[in-house]
C-alpha cells in the first residue's frame, strides 16, 4: 500500500530579516517550504488597482472546458514592491470582509510573511484567509496535490465553522473537476457540513450515506419539520438505521438507488471564496440532487416513518 505524503513543517526559518527591498522579499520567499504555492508579483501597484485573475474558466463537468489566460493577481498575491517593515511591538489586525495582501500595512505584511514559514502557528484568521484563497486557485490551476494537503493542514490548526464550510466545498469540487477520485474518497467521510459534492460523490461511487450524513440531508431537504427530530435526537438516531434497513436492506442511506444520477437537472451553486474569480468559475452548475422531486419525496417519507417509529416507542415507554 502506497504511503500518503503529507506536508510537514520542520520549523521556522531564521533569515526573515527586515525585508527592506523587493529582492530581499523574493530571496526570503525562496526559503519557504510552501514557496511553490505562493503567487508573487513585481508589478507596481496603482491607486485604481483591482483584482484580476489567472485564468477564466468555463467548467463543464462532462470533461470539457475553455480558458482565457489573464493576469495572475488575486488577494493572496505578494507584491514585492510594496513596503515591508519589522514591527517593534504589537501589530493591529487587518480589517475588512475579505482582506488581501495589497491592503496590509508594512508591519502586517512582515507578520504575514513571517507566519508563512510555519502556518501551524496561531494567528488572526485574516492572514489565514489571504493564504487560503491562493491555495484555492492552486487546486484548479496549479499543484493540486500540494495545495490539497496544505489546505488540510490549515484546517487542522485553524478550524472554524465558516472556514470548514467553504474549504470543504473547494476541496470537494476541485476533486470532481480535476478527476481526483482517490482524494475525493479520502475526505468525503470527514466533511463536517453537508455539501452538494458529498451527495455527488455518493452517487458516483454508489456508496451509502452515513447516519450522520443522512440527518444532514434531512436538515437540507424542503418541507421537513425538523423540530421533532431535534427534540428527540438520541432516539431518532437509534431508530433511523432500522427504518433504512426496512426500506433499503441496509443500515445506511443508498441515495444512488433512488434515481439515475445522470438524469438529474443542474442548478447554479456558489462554491468558492476567492472573490477575484470570475462568475463563470466561482458559480458552477451541479446536479440539483436535493431539489429533485423524486428524491425529495423519498427523503420526506423516510423522515416521516422514522418520526412515526420514534413516537410509537415513546408511547410504549410512557404506558409501562
Amino acid at each position: 500500500m502506497k504511503k500518503k505524503s503529507r506536508i510537514v513543517r520542520i520549523g521556522r526559518v531564521s533569515n526573515i530579516g527586515n525585508l527592506e527591498s523587493s529582492d530581499s522579499i523574493k530571496d526570503y520567499i525562496k526559503t519557504l517550504n510552501n514557496s511553490e504555492l505562493l503567487y508573487v508579483s513585481d508589478d507596481e501597484i496603482e491607486d485604481n488597482f483591482s483584482h484580476t485573475v489567472g485564468i477564466c474558466v468555463e467548467i463543464n463537468f462532462s470533461g470539457e472546458s475553455t480558458s482565457e489566460k489573464l493576469k495572475p493577481h488575486d488577494p493572496s498575491t505578494i507584491f514585492t514592491n510594496l513596503p515591508v517593515a519589522r514591527p517593534n511591538g504589537d501589530v493591529d489586525e487587518p480589517g475588512g470582509y475579505q482582506p488581501d495582501y495589497k491592503c496590509l500595512t508594512p508591519h502586517q505584511r512582515w507578520k504575514y510573511l513571517n507566519w508563512l514559514s510555519n502556518i501551524t502557528d496561531q494567528i488572526s484568521f485574516d492572514y489565514v484567509f489571504i493564504y487560503y484563497v491562493g491555495l484555492e486557485r492552486q487546486l484548479f490551476f496549479g499543484d493540486f496535490e500540494k495545495a490539497f494537503d496544505e489546505i488540510l493542514l490549515l484546517k487542522k490548526y485553524h478550524s472554524g465553522k465558516s472556514f470548514d464550510s467553504y474549504s470543504d466545498s473547494a476541496l470537494l469540487n476541485a476533486c470532481i473537476y480535476r478527476r481526483k477520485l482517490d482524494k475525493l474518497r479520502e475526505i468525503k467521510g470527514g466533511i463536517k457540513n453537508m455539501q452538494i459534492a458529498v451527495l455527488i460523490a455518493s452517487c458516483k461511487f454508489k456508496e451509502e450515506l452515513s447516519i450522520k450524513q443522512t440527518i444532514q440531508v434531512f436538515n437540507k431537504t424542503r418541507k421537513i419539520n425538523r423540530k421533532y427530530m431535534n427534540e428527540n435526537y438520541k432516539l431518532f438516531v437509534n431508530v433511523l438505521p432500522n427504518i433504512l434497513k426496512q426500506e433499503f436492506s441496509t443500515y445506511e442511506f443508498p441515495l444512488y438507488k433512488i434515481v439515475d444520477y445522470n438524469n438529474i437537472s443542474n442548478r447554479l451553486y456558489m462554491q468558492f471564496s476567492n472573490s477575484s474569480l470570475p462568475d463563470k468559475f466561482s458559480r458552477i452548475y451541479l446536479p440539483s440532487i436535493l431539489f429533485n422531486a423524486e428524491i425529495e419525496l423519498v427523503i420526506q417519507e423516510l423522515y416521516k416513518k422514522a418520526c412515526q417509529q420514534c413516537k410509537k416507542i415513546s408511547k410504549t415507554f410512557k404506558s409501562t
